[in-house]
């Protein structure tokens, strides 16, 4: 099972907004978010992933405070965390 705080190490390694957190901002910056993505419904596919992830992104965020190149390479390697467990 993906646990909050190693969801919290991928999401401020890839730090898909430019926060840098533990620098710049709290180590949880991203709190709110990683406890969304722990929500997630595995049972769906890696492009529903994505879209779940950059959606509450762009809530939190906006859509042009995000880095879509760092999203995408973080999305990829949180669900393959997701599918590890299964």
């Amino acid at each position: 099972m993906l646990t909050l705080n190693k969801l919290q190490e991928i999401i401020n390694k890839h730090d898909p907004v430019g926060l840098y957190p533990g620098a710049w901002t709290p180590d949880n910056e991203y709190d709110i978010e990683a406890k969304e993505i722990l929500l997630y419904n595995s049972q769906n596919n890696s492009v529903d992933f994505y879209d779940f992830v950059k959606n509450i992104f762009i809530r939190y965020f906006g859509e042009e405070s995000i880095d879509k190149k760092k999203l995408r390479e973080m999305s990829v390697e949180i669900y393959n965390q997701i599918c590890q467990k299964k």
